[in-house]
Parts: C-alpha cells; structure tokens; sequence
C-alpha cells in the first residue's frame, strides 16, 4: 500500500468517526423538530450539520453522501424560507434519507443504491403549489417544477455563519483501547498502594517488637547493677567498665527508638502521600473513561418512532438524566437491556390508542435516569399502560410446567413478578421478531446481575409497569471482605453481604437432612463454603463451641455462609482470569492482596444458584471433618500466567503443587521427588510436553504417573501425538473450565 492510499484510509477513519457524530446531532435535532414544528434553531443545526458533512465527504471522494447531502440540504433551505410545510410524508423521506446515510458510513466504499433516496427528496422540492407563510410578504400560489442542484451564495454564506450561542470545548479524540489500558496500567498501582499499606504495618510491628525488646534489656541492665552492687569486696573499676557500657547501651537504644520513630513517621506520610496520589490518578482516569447515556439513548427516540408506527400506536417518549455519567463498560452492557425493556413497553405494555379507556389517546414512556448518593446510578423505565396481569401469568406459568396449580394459588404478588425474568416465560401467544419467545427479560436480568446491578419490576394491572435498575457507578474496585475457609483466602463483595455473625454450634438445625440457622426471626439455609467450592475440609484443632457465618444476599435470595475465620475488610481491585480460565465457576475473578498474594473474588450469584441445584445434606458429625491426606501434582508450563491459574486452581481444591518452568526442569524434579499426577504444557523450552511424556513413559522409576496434557495445540494430529506418547488426558487450553478439570484428576489418581 502506497504513502497516499495509507493517508486516504486513515483520512477515511477520521470522517467516520466526525460523520457519525454529525448523523446522530442531525437526528436529534429532527426528531425535536418533528415535535417542535416551530422550532427554527433545530433547522439550522440540521442544515449546518448537512452542509459540513457534504464538504467532509467530498474530502474523500465518497460521492453517495455528497449527492445525498446536495438534495438533503435544498429540502431544508426550502423549509427554513418557508416554502415547504412540515408533514408526515416529509419527516417519513427525510427518516428514510438518515438511514441511508448510516448504511453508507457503514460501508463508504460498497457501491450503494442512492436513486430512490434523491428521488423522493427531489419530490419534495417541486410541490405545485407552495405556501408562503411568513408575515412580511403576501401569502400567494407559485409554481416551480426546477430542482436546484446548488445552494445560492448568500444561502451558503448563511449556514457558514454560526447562529447559535454554542459552548465549544478542546477535545482530542482517542482510541478507547488505549484508554482501557491506561485504566488498567492504573488499577495495577493500587496494588503497590496495598503493597506499602502492608509494609507500613510490617514496621509498626517491628516497633513495638523492638519496645518490647528495649524494655526488657532496661530491666535486664537494672538487674545487673543491683547483683553487681550486692558484692562485697567488688573491684571498683570492673563495676565502672560494666556501668559505663550499659550507659552506651542506654544512648543506642534511645538513638536507636528515635530513628525508628523518625522512620514510621516519613513512611507514614509517604504512605498516605502516596495513597491519595494513586486514589486520585485511578479516579481521573475512571472519570476519562466515563459517558453519558446521551451515548447510547440518542437513537431511542427514533426507534420509538418508528416502533409504535409499524403497531399502530401512538406514543410518547419522554427521557431525564441522559447527561448522566457512568463507566463506559458499563455503559456497553447495559445498552441492549434497555433496548428491549422499551421495545417490551411498546409491544406488551401501551395499548393502541382505542383500548385507551379514561387515557390520554397518546401512550407514554418514561425513561428517568439519577445518581444516589452512595455511588450508584438508578434508572426507571415507566408506562403507563395496562400493566402486568398477575392471573394471565400464573395461568401461563402453569401450562408451561414451571408450577403446579397448588405452587400458583400460594403466590404473592412479588413471588409472581420475579417469574417473568424466567428463561422461555412469555405472555405473549405468539411470536414476532419484537417480543414472544421468553428470552428477552431472562436475558435482561442477566446482563445486569453481571455487571453486579439489581432490576425489579413494579405494576399495577390496568394503570402502569416500571422496571427500577440499580447500577454501579464504576467497575473494578470494591470492597471486598477477606475470609479464610480450607486455609484459603477468599474475597466476598460487601455489597453482597448482609451480615456477619458468631453462630453456636449449638443452634445449628437441620430440617430435610440441610442445615439451618435462625438469624432475625428467619430462618436461611446454612452451608459451609468449602462444600460449595468442592475444596476438602482439613481436621480442627479442637471441638469449635462458635462457628463465623456469612449471610450473604443476591437474586432476591439470602444464604448463611460458614467460613473458618473473617479477616478483614480492604478494598480490592478485579482481574480476569484471562483467556485460558474464561468461565470458572463460583468465581468471578482474582484480586491481589497488598502482600502480593493472589486471591479469588467468590461470584455470590453464581454461589446462590448453586446451592439450589445440588443437594447438601450433613450429618451431626460432618460439622468437623477429619483431615485428607493431600494428593503431590507436579505442573511444567513455561507460561507463568498458567502455572499460576492452574497452581491456583489445584491449591484451592486440597491439592499439593509445585510447578517446573519447562520440561527438562521438570523430568530431573521427578526422578528427585515423588508426585501424584504430572500437567504440562506442551510447546516449551529444553524438551517440550511430548517429549516429557515420551521419556517419563520410558523411565520404570516413574512410567506410571498420570499425564494430563494441556495446550492452546487443538488439532487432531497434536492430540494423537499426545496419545501415542502416553498421555492419559489431552486438554485444550481455550476449553479449559475449572470444574471439568477437577473432575478428571480424581479418575486418574
């Protein structure tokens, strides 16, 4: 590719991006025409926004939009010299002009089917009879039937001339990849700002160690001198050499407590100089990184539009708070959801305008967007339409099976809202490409249990239905509450977290063969976290009188958690588990403890829905299990994101590990030492998987060890190579799940 086709792609580039802008300013700026037939400012906008986007398309010789924008532009001139008249068949070409614009910024280089588009805007400029409307001059019926195929030049030179106080603001515009990994580069400091937090206490303990240890070299020097001046007969000049030494000893030691008192106080304020620094660049940098939903609400207007025309409706809609901020991660998520809870509003809640019974004739929708004070953002989608008919969905629940009659009559009113978030429940009794096929709210309630929101819905049949959404302002950082369960830390989001209590063994119960505790008159199923997480419990020390429990909460359900021991609350940052790990279950992510230790973040949804699918039964003796006996596995992998993720991974589940950087390393550390189970990668250094494989099969010493290969190696031949060199599991690394792995190592030790 030649200097001048790489600077026209690149130029290419930049026009997208401006253009899009420009089509989505030229958009808003109809719709409130549309709704504003008076409003003179919005036909300037849309006429500026025209005339620069020609001349940024004639730039590089995307000639579609530049004929497109020629008749587009004499439209609205007309209709600023009130020669034309606002009306339907107006707004439909000019909607229908839009889309095509977008589907040409799309694709620019596609060749496109702009006839019809010119045709119908060309329609337009040649009415028979043209009313004049402005005051000054005499109303009267003209005809003209010519096209002009140019602007005049005073009319050029007025779209030139800003007529609009308008603020303008210094902006660069960037690649949002690089602002992610600036983001990220930036949450990686908050681990040295826990790292020093750690340290700083380290020295605190070594203070008082050292005090501890001064005061008892004082008392030990008083004790000297007294024994010394009990002896008679003591020669007067080994008392003075004794004395004058613990006098030295006595001036270090005070020189000594003031330079640590000197240390702990500049390590003090560069601790905190440096904490505040760090806090401050991670929050700017999440405020660069966050948008307001102007972002992505900006088309809802249209597609309301042109929704409720295509049923029939008469609808409007009406949005508050759009210049609210918020992550853009989040931003991204949560866009698709509100998309079908509008689309949902207009299908399944407004009514065509004759079921409108003592109802304005005209539907509306609500869309009401705030911050509350403690860092989260709720967002109301209100209509006030026939609202949610409590009977018709019992009835449609229990032919679908997901409840029986008996199940149906006990429902409250909330008990039956919760269920239309159920997969493949639907009203609806047929299927459209908008609504029908019960996916739509289970996928809603999805996305936004992921990115750790919340969404109820309230009704009252008849009059309305709103959706309330609560979101996190921000992702990443949280607080977290440390606790330690199989002599394993975890990390449990203290937004998850009702409470924490000392239970007496004692009042454990067990009603159906599960545990149960009674906390504020309710009680919550209780189960022991290592149970969950499938990692073996290890012997007490002795006979536990109490026992900590977690109550935790999520999807409108609370459970008891029993954990070892509750450490303590910090506020931790979230790292995927990478590519090689892309679901693990009952945890969503790891976080980096100020002393460099990973630990894993427990996914409490996910926790939720796995006690209600197995079946946890115990038995009076089972509250203290005896010790297992831990199982050696040896891993070779060169990559030390793996080797951590699988030590991690094996650790966790009662596992002893070492790991090897490559397999000669490991192959020496076999014949040395005596392991359970062999994982290794299979391209590394020295000698690689097959290799490794091949000779440990050769070696009588050590030829009966399990293998397991795992690799990012898929294809059939590299998984009969693995085979034929004695394998006994060949694993792929991007199918890698953390349960089916645990469930391998079992058949093969």
């Amino acid at each position: 590719m030649s200097n001048n086709e790489e600077f026209l792609l690149k130029l290419k580039q930049i026009f997208k991006i401006e253009a899009q802008e420009n089509m989505q300013v030229v958009s808003d700026a109809i719709i409130n025409l549309e709704k504003n037939p008076q409003d003179k400012e919005s036909i300037e906008i849309i006429l500026r926004q025209a005339h620069s986007l020609k001349g940024s398309a004639r730039s590089v010789a995307i000639t579609d939009i530049v004929n497109i924008c020629q008749s587009f532009e004499s439209a609205f001139v007309k209709l600023k010299n009130n020669q034309i008249t606002l009306s339907e068949h107006f707004f439909n070409v000019i909607y229908q002009t839009i889309d095509m614009l977008k589907k040409i910024l799309e694709n620019p280089d596609k060749k496109h089917s702009i006839y019809p588009v010119i045709k119908e805007l060309n329609e337009l400029l040649k009415p028979n009879k043209i009313v004049f409307s402005d005051k000054n001059i005499k109303k009267e019926v003209i005809e003209n039937n010519n096209i002009p195929e140019k602007v005049d030049i005073k009319e050029k030179e007025d779209l030139d001339q800003p007529t609009l106080s308008l603020k303008t603001l210094e902006t660069v515009r960037i690649e949002t990849w690089k602002l992610d990994k600036l983001l990220n580069q930036s949450e990686d400091m908050l681990s040295i700002k826990l790292n020093y937090e750690e340290q700083f206490k380290l020295i605190g303990n070594n203070k008082d160690n050292l005090e501890d240890y001064l005061t008892e070299q004082s008392k030990f020097h008083s004790e000297i001198k007294k024994i010394i001046q009990g002896f008679r007969n003591f020669d007067i000049n080994i008392f003075n050499k004794i004395n004058e030494m613990i006098e030295i000893s006595n001036r270090k030691e005070k020189i000594l407590r003031e330079e640590f008192d000197n240390l702990i106080e500049q390590s003090e304020e560069i601790k905190n100089e440096t904490a505040s620094k760090i806090t401050d660049l991670l929050k700017e940098v999440k405020t660069t990184l966050m948008l307001p939903f102007s972002g992505i609400l900006s088309s809802f207007p249209l597609m309301v539009r042109e929704l409720s025309k295509s049923l029939n409706k008469d609808i409007n809609l009406v949005i508050n708070g759009s210049v609210i901020e918020i992550d853009k991660r989040i931003l991204e998520e949560i866009k698709d959801p509100l998309i079908h809870l509008v689309r949902n509003s207009i299908d399944h809640g407004l009514e065509v305008p004759e079921e409108r019974k003592n109802k304005d004739i005209q539907g509306n929708i609500k869309i009401d967007i705030q911050q509350t004070d403690n860092n989260k953002v709720e967002i109301r989608i209100f209509d006030d339409g026939k609202g949610l008919d409590y009977q018709k969905i019992k009835d449609k629940l229990i032919s679908l099976q997901i409840i029986s009659h008996f199940e149906a009559n006990k429902l409250s009113e909330n008990e039956i809202k919760s269920y239309i978030f159920h997969s493949g429940f639907s009203t609806s009794s047929i299927i459209t490409e908008i609504s029908g096929r019960g996916l739509g709210l289970a996928i809603v309630k999805e996305r936004i249990d992921k990115i750790g929101g919340d969404v109820k819905v309230n009704s009252e049949y008849g009059k309305y239905t709103e959706f309330l959404i609560s979101l996190p302002l921000t992702l990443s950082t949280f607080r977290g509450l440390i606790v330690r369960t199989s002599q394993k830390l975890f990390v449990i989001p203290i937004n998850n977290i009702i409470q924490v209590l000392r239970v007496k063994v004692s009042d454990i119960k067990k009603i159906d063969g599960k545990m149960t505790i009674k906390n504020n008159n309710q009680i919550l199923s209780f189960f022991y976290l290592s149970d969950i997480l499938k990692i073996p419990y290890f012997k007490q020390e002795k006979t536990q009188e109490y026992i900590q429990v977690v109550i935790i909460s999520a999807l409108d359900k609370s459970i008891g958690l029993w954990v070892d021991e509750v450490l303590y609350e910090q506020e931790v940052m979230v790292k995927s588990l990478g590519k090689q790990l892309l679901r693990v279950r009952n945890i969503s992510g790891l976080t980096i403890l100020g002393s460099g230790q990973n630990v894993p973040l427990l996914n409490v949804r996910d926790i939720l829905k796995s006690v209600s699918k197995e079946n946890y039964s115990y038995k009076e003796q089972d509250v203290f299990k005896k010790e297992v006996k831990k199982s050696k596995i040896l891993i070779a992998e060169d990559s030390i994101t793996s080797r951590t993720l699988l030590t991690n991974i094996l650790e966790s589940a009662g596992y002893e590990v070492k790991t090897a950087v490559d397999g000669l390393v490991a192959y020496n550390i076999l014949e040395r030492e005596k392991f359970d189970l062999l994982i290794s990668d299979v391209e590394m250094p020295k000698m690689d998987g097959f290799e490794l494989t091949s000779k440990v099969r050769q070696n009588e010493k050590i030829s009966q060890i399990p293998i397991i290969l795992i690799t990012s190696l898929s294809s059939r031949e590299h998984k009969e190579k693995g085979i034929e060199a004695g394998a006994n599991a060949y694993i792929v690394k991007s199918e890698l799940e953390q349960e089916n792995l645990l469930n391998i190592i079992p058949r093969l030790l």
